[in-house]
C-alpha cells in the first residue's frame, strides 16, 4: 500500500510540474511513479501525452505501447497510441505503418465488442 500512495503522489506532482511547464522535472515524478508502480498506468498515460505536447512523438509511441501493456483491453490507450503512430506513420510510413495497421485492428475489435472511448478531451482529433 505505501507503494501506491507514493505512486500516486508521484503521477500529482508530475501533472503540478507539467501544469506549470517544468518538464524535466515533471518526467522525473512520472518516471519515478512507473519506477515505483510498473502496473499503475496513469503515468504512462501522462508521461505519452506530456511528450506529445513537447513533439516528442516517438516518446509518446513508447508510453503508449506500454499503458496497452498494461492495460491492454482499454480502447482509451489504443486510440492514443493509434492518434500518435498516424502521426508517425506520416513522416516515416516504412517505421510504422505496419505497426499503425496492428493497432487498428486491435482497436476495432475493442469497438466491436462495444468498448468505448471516455468522454474526455485529446490531445488532438480521435477520428476513425
Amino acid at each position: 500500500v505505501p507503494s501506491r500512495i507514493i505512486s500516486r503522489y508521484q503521477l500529482l506532482a508530475g501533472i503540478q510540474l507539467e501544469r506549470e511547464r517544468n518538464y524535466v522535472e515533471a518526467f522525473k515524478r512520472f518516471q519515478m511513479a512507473i519506477d515505483n508502480e510498473p502496473a499503475f498506468v496513469d503515468p504512462y498515460v501522462e508521461l505519452g501525452n506530456m511528450l506529445v505536447r513537447v513533439d516528442d512523438l516517438e516518446g509518446a509511441a513508447q508510453c503508449f505501447r506500454d499503458a496497452v501493456r498494461v492495460e491492454p483491453g482499454s480502447l482509451s490507450n489504443y486510440a492514443n497510441l493509434r492518434a500518435v503512430l498516424r502521426l508517425l506513420a506520416k513522416s516515416d510510413a516504412a517505421r510504422f505503418q505496419g505497426e499503425l495497421e496492428g493497432v487498428e485492428r486491435v482497436y476495432k475489435e475493442l469497438e466491436s465488442r462495444g468498448a468505448k472511448l471516455p468522454g474526455g478531451e485529446y490531445l488532438w482529433p480521435q477520428d476513425s
